[in-house]
């Protein structure tokens, strides 16, 4: 069992203390007062195809220096 084995270091816990800890999450999961949730920032891009790069440039290029 995964939690005996990480949460077992440097003492290991018994299967019913584990056991018990999985009673406690999953009555805190059901909590529909806590609203855990994260921000999430998306950003889509792309790389620019050489015809748009060479547009790009002779737009520059056309443009007057100030």
């Amino acid at each position: 069992m995964w939690l005996l084995t990480h949460f077992g270091e440097p003492e290991p816990w018994t299967k019913e203390e584990v056991q018990v800890f999985l009673a406690k999450v999953r009555i805190e999961l059901k909590d529909l007062y806590i609203h855990a949730y994260n921000p999430a920032h998306r950003v889509w891009a792309r790389k620019p195809t050489l015809d748009e790069l060479e547009a790009k440039e002779a737009t520059f290029k056309a443009e007057p220096s100030p």
